[in-house]
């Protein structure tokens, strides 16, 4: 920047962080660690979704659903590999969410949706039935406000798809259209995890790194909108590059994002340069798109593979650690949540919105 491009700026700048309430806000906080659960079986996976007493665990790589307790004993377990009914197959795995003692898992590879009913109190598991999604094949997959299953398909006739407990097609936005015409400009956008808040849904493609919110997308009379941006990056890092390599996809350089929560009201994802020392974060947007919560992960957290995995009912996020070895097994769970007032530090930025409009 220039310098008389940056007085400018700072001359802007200045009165509009005075004025206090002249536009939005961020306030700016380190997380603290609040308990270290260590499991007594490390795990494989990508979400952690909070129970009376513990949380589930979907091995997405060994075929697993796991129930642990708050000190980390396994108290259930179900794994049945194959394929054939209340079976599963090892490697693509998600955790779709509980709601009201079921949970749902996408089998990606045998392109179905399997539900289970979860016994908090007796701490058992039990498979309740399945029901195959279209041609398609699934990225995603989570309940709606109502308890039905969403969906999100990239290569179906459409993107997502609404069904009952049931397995019976509800609805399909949008309409059908050519498998050509949707997405193969942009492969590695494809690969997406979604959750619905309180408009329509929130979108994260873990690969090319773009976030969506798609608002209003069932509403009758309403227009849909699909508002799409970049996180933020914590430093000024080289923008990641996909590569391929012996069949294996990954990402270098670049800003990468390290697990992601939605929930009514927020997207959460935790970020971090590759390479770089220091800034790992949770960044909080709203259902627009703005820039609203920003949280350091504490010092040394920027050492370890550290990833955002869960939320819990009290707001601290569910954290995982696989003890600083690189490609290992989930070995604890880590709650992390904000620090008490007397320990804060407020840092108040303005904030200036930055919205990318797609049809």
């Amino acid at each position: 920047m220039k310098r008389g491009k940056a007085l400018f700026a700072v001359l802007f700048l200045v009165p509009v962080l005075l004025a206090g309430c002249s536009g939005p806000h961020l306030l700016e906080e380190f997380l603290k660690e609040t308990k270290v659960i260590k499991l007594d079986n490390p795990a494989e996976a990508a979400r952690a979704i909070p129970v009376a007493g513990g949380c589930l665990l979907v091995g997405w790589k060994d075929a697993s659903i796991r129930m642990i307790d708050e000190n980390g004993a396994e108290k259930a377990l179900y794994s049945r590999k194959g394929k054939g009914p209340g079976e599963l197959q090892d490697c693509r795995l998600e955790a779709g969410g509980l709601y009201n003692g079921v949970l749902m898992v996408a089998d990606q590879s045998q392109n179905r949706i399997m539900l289970f009913r979860v016994n908090e109190q007796r701490q058992k598991i039990d498979f309740l039935h399945s029901f195959p999604v279209d041609k398609g094949g699934i990225s995603s997959a989570c309940f709606d406000r109502e308890g039905r299953v969403l969906v999100y398909t990239p290569l179906g006739e459409s993107e997502y798809l609404l069904y009952s407990l049931e397995g019976e097609l509800l609805e399909q936005w949008p309409g059908s259209g050519s498998l050509a015409k949707r997405g193969s400009r942009d492969p590695e956008d494809l690969l997406r995890w979604i959750g619905v808040h309180e408009n329509g849904v929130f979108a994260v493609s873990y690969l090319s790194g773009r976030l969506r919110s798609c608002l209003f997308p069932w509403a009758e009379g309403k227009e849909n909108r699909i508002i799409s941006w970049m996180p933020r990056s914590p430093l000024n890092g080289k923008a990641s590059r996909l590569v391929r390599e012996a069949g294996t996809v990954m990402i270098e350089g670049g800003v990468s994002i390290e697990g992601a929560v939605m929930t009514k009201e927020r997207l959460y994802v935790c970020v971090r340069v590759p390479g770089e020392k220091g800034r790992n974060e949770i960044q909080g947007y709203d259902l627009m798109g703005r820039f609203r919560e920003c949280y350091r992960l504490p010092s040394g957290a920027d050492k370890e593979n550290i990833f955002l995995l869960g939320i819990m009912p009290d707001g601290a996020f569910i954290m995982g650690s696989d003890g600083g070895e690189k490609g290992g097994l989930l070995r604890a769970l880590v709650l992390m949540d904000k620090r008490p007032a007397a320990e804060r530090e407020p840092r108040v930025a303005f904030l200036s919105p930055a919205l990318t409009m797609a049809d």
